[in-house]
């Protein structure tokens, strides 16, 4: 075969063809034709876990402890730790498929468990965030606020556990704190009458702590504290029922007792604080 370029079978030069581009399009000396590399390779989606259910089953599972005897000692671990511990004694000896796929469970279970208390706190701490308004919304409506809408104060923020509220259920939780403040301030009408009573048999005698006083106390430093009464308001409050005849203050008492459920009471009479602490051995 001739290489003349007369020759009719043999195809003429050209310059843009095969394996020759426009020079407009080809790629420049030194410089990359993918500058932006090659693209990161898409991730799998995870695996769909087991139901609810049965992760707080495979957590209860891991959670519990048994007893282990190493030698002459024993000590309690908890199931997902004797699993590792047996892991790596065993992984020499032969496969450990069982023991494997157990510690990928929890693992598993423990990583969306610690999504779900991410998303806990970050929904009430959105709740915290915009409580004022909302309860500004509800007074504006004239409209009292739902029982079951717990105060921020009331919440409890602990690192790697689920929002807990103070008291358990919010309406039974706001119950509670309702007797109590009722129980504090019948308490503290309760001191009032014991300080009367004891001066009047022992008149020479400087007034000891009641009793009363002391529940009163402590009930109001055990309230949230915005209904706490602090010190201007106890000692305004002490003030007003320090100007109420005896007759009006046995008659509200007695009123009150009656309503708390304890009738029996209304003739109450509580003794110092200091002597029964004795008897119960608190003090000496």
């Amino acid at each position: 075969m001739s290489d003349d370029e007369n020759d009719p079978f043999w195809p003429p030069p050209y310059d843009v063809g095969y394996k020759k581009p426009p020079k407009s399009q080809r790629f420049v000396k030194g410089k990359s034709g993918n500058p932006r590399g090659r693209p990161p390779k898409k991730k799998p989606l995870p695996e769909p876990l087991v139901d609810k259910s049965t992760m707080e089953s495979i957590l209860t599972v891991s959670r519990r402890k048994v007893t282990v005897r190493d030698g002459d000692t024993s000590a309690k671990l908890t199931t997902i730790d004797v699993v590792l511990q047996t892991m790596a004694v065993t992984a020499m000896k032969g496969s450990v498929p069982a023991q494997k796929a157990f510690v990928e469970l929890v693992y598993r279970a423990r990583k969306d468990q610690a999504t779900e208390i991410q998303n806990d706190h970050t929904a009430w701490r959105n709740y915290v965030a915009t409580y004022n308004e909302c309860v500004e919304t509800f007074h504006k409506a004239r409209k009292p606020l739902p029982e079951d809408m717990p105060h921020p104060d009331d919440l409890v923020f602990e690192e790697g556990e689920f929002v807990m509220l103070k008291g358990g259920d919010p309406i039974i939780a706001a119950q509670n704190r309702n007797l109590m403040t009722r129980f504090r301030d019948v308490l503290m009408l309760q001191a009032e009458k014991d300080r009367r009573t004891f001066w009047k048999e022992n008149p020479k005698q400087p007034l000891p702590i009641f009793v009363s006083e002391y529940f009163a106390t402590h009930i109001n430093a055990c309230l949230p504290k915005r209904m706490q009464l602090d010190d201007a308001h106890l000692l305004f409050r002490i003030s007003r029922i320090e100007t109420m005849r005896m007759a009006a203050l046995k008659n509200q008492l007695r009123e009150e007792w009656t309503e708390l459920g304890i009738p029996a009471a209304r003739n109450l009479i509580t003794p110092p604080i200091a002597p029964l602490l004795v008897a119960l051995g608190l003090a000496s």
